[in-house]
């Protein structure tokens, strides 16, 4: 199979480093000081990503290398309606499922807490740790919804709906 793509450090050449360039040009007009970037951490990324989304990217890119591809990281496949609606375990996939994910949130068919929740579902669905082949036991399920479970029990969006729903007996979507 033919590989496709390049590298970026390869875009990055043929650039001629565009941030020296930049960087000489804020010099050159006197735009004022040029400070080094500041780390903050994942908080204030978890403040507006899902923390299985950002779990998901922290190796989506060492999936996409080991699997063979080079350049950007694209789905190749979607899931369909009628097709089980599990995690696909191949990076292709999974980037595919993250996508239809996010497709159904920015549509505002999916709220925040829905796509953790959705998350949890997959794993179970997927039948957690196992391969693809794997015949997964009904005990092996219970466990694993059971998990899934107390890790939702453990949320702030999951205790809201709980909530919600013992003093107005009507679902929460949040």
């Amino acid at each position: 199979m033919q590989k496709i793509g390049r590298s970026f450090h390869e875009e990055e050449h043929r650039l001629g480093r565009l941030d020296l360039r930049i960087e000489e040009r804020v010099r050159a007009v006197g735009l004022g000081d040029i400070a080094a970037p500041e780390r903050f951490g994942l908080p204030p990324v978890l403040r507006v990503h899902d923390e299985r989304f950002v779990e998901f990217l922290s190796g989506a890119w060492t999936d996409w290398v080991a699997a063979g591809n080079l350049g950007e990281a694209i789905p190749d496949c979607w899931p369909a309606r009628r097709m089980a609606q599990r995690c696909p375990d191949g990076i292709a996939g999974k980037l595919g499922f993250m996508a239809a994910a996010a497709a159904f949130h920015r549509r505002g068919l999916a709220t925040n807490h829905d796509l953790v929740v959705s998350g949890e579902l997959a794993e179970v669905l997927s039948g957690g740790p196992a391969d693809l082949v794997d015949v997964v036991s009904e005990d092996q399920m219970l466990a694993l919804e059971r998990a899934a479970f107390m890790r939702l029990m453990k949320t702030p969006g999951t205790l809201a709906r709980i909530e919600h729903l013992l003093v107005t007996g009507k679902t929460l979507r949040n």
